[in-house]
């Protein structure tokens, strides 16, 4: 019988047994112990995120219960129509495609820096000497964190992301860097009101309005809020991913270092294979019948995004990393309303972050034995790889 607990580190190894399992015995699953409903199709995942008006964002993505308003600590991510739709309007005069194309200067730099420390030797560990550096230094160049801070926000975004083995409870290291990130970016916005900003995001965000409408302070610290937490661990995560799944897949990866223009198809069937945010959570607004299952209303819904990219039915040779195939269909990145706003900047990320690392080297060995694991609901990924480079 299909048992899927997303809290359970065994399920964090590989959870993708799990996922094909629920898609075949119980596509709409439903967790007795955390009380939620799982869906696991594709079809059945694309259509409910299409379909806010009964699988909601008001109470957020995450599994766990948020005491506080959720659009404070999930921004729009706990928002629906309408108030998401000028949200989401003012947020896009300032995250335009002209300004992440302008950051790739920006990341082309800061890549180069972090590489020139490790160019000589070429072992380091791959997510605390670059992956894990790079999201969140473009994040805080972006929004205005002078350097001398960034270690310390970086530090503090982590920290919201560990869970406890197979329990849903937010830890209290957790919730102390929630509440030191809000704090921090609540002084800062309060800086840039005063006139004390500059030309960065946050300056912009606050400046821009839809409709003679702004954002309100709250809006803005909440903004600051998602782009350090989900900016940060799904590009981390991603960029770990695909030197894991290149090692894994040679003939894949030969591709690349015979093109290095296939670096944009390498950081998308990464990206579909073995996404970095695997779940997003629903609330049913409204009682909702699904393969003669019947989901009450004010039930929490799991959108099996990772199980979705694998669904056979839509995804042709699924569990076959293959950068050739068209990626047009995947969820990666959600569908409808809630498509998620970075998600051109974390393409980017990648594909420049990628890009600059094999200007230096040819190749590259992973060390498996020194891979442990980020332990999260709904994100996957690793917290250490130790990594060789080859120089070219």
């Amino acid at each position: 019988m299909a048992h899927f607990n997303p809290y359970d580190w065994s399920f964090h190894e590989d959870p993708y047994p799990v996922y094909k399992q629920l898609r075949e015995e119980a596509p709409v699953y439903y967790n007795e112990e955390f009380n939620f409903y799982a869906l696991s199709r594709y079809r059945d995942v694309e259509s409910a995120l299409k379909n806010w008006q009964v699988f909601s964002n008001k109470a957020g993505v995450a599994l766990e219960d948020i005491k506080a308003d959720p659009a404070k600590i999930f921004f729009i991510l706990g928002m629906d129509p309408p108030r998401q739709t000028v949200v989401r309007g003012i947020l896009r005069k300032v995250f335009t495609p002209r300004r992440v194309a302008e950051l790739v200067p920006v990341l082309q730099e800061m890549s180069q820096s972090y590489i020139n420390d490790f160019a000589e030797s070429g072992d380091i560990d791959f997510i605390e000497d670059f992956a894990g550096k790079i999201p969140m230094d473009l994040i805080s160049e972006m929004i205005g964190v002078p350097k001398e801070d960034r270690d310390m926000i970086r530090g503090w975004a982590n920290d919201l992301m560990e869970r406890i083995d197979c329990k849903p409870d937010v830890p209290e290291k957790a919730i102390e860097g929630s509440i030191n990130l809000l704090g921090y970016f609540g002084d800062m916005v309060k800086n840039k009101k005063r006139g004390l900003g500059g030309e960065d995001l946050t300056s912009a965000v606050l400046e821009a309005q839809l409709d003679g409408e702004s954002l309100s302070e709250q809006d803005v610290v909440s903004f600051l809020f998602l782009m350090s937490v989900a900016g940060n661990e799904t590009t981390t995560k991603l960029l770990a991913n695909a030197l894991y799944w290149g090692q894994k897949n040679r003939d894949q990866f030969a591709k690349v270092q015979n093109d290095p223009g296939r670096i944009s198809d390498w950081v998308e069937e990464t990206a579909r294979f073995d996404p970095s945010s695997q779940i997003l959570y629903r609330v049913s607004n409204s009682e909702f019948t699904l393969h003669d299952v019947t989901i009450p209303e004010g039930s929490k819904v799991a959108m099996l995004i990772a199980s979705a990219n694998r669904d056979q039915r839509v995804i042709k040779n699924p569990d076959i990393y293959d950068i050739d195939r068209d990626l047009s269909n995947t969820l990666s990145f959600g569908k409808g309303v809630h498509f998620c706003l970075g998600a051109a900047l974390a393409r980017m990320e990648g594909r420049v972050c990628l890009e600059e690392l094999f200007k230096v080297y040819k190749d590259f060995e992973v060390d498996e034995s020194s891979l442990a694991r980020v332990h999260s609901g709904n994100v996957r990924g690793f917290s250490n790889m130790n990594v060789r480079f080859i120089k070219c």
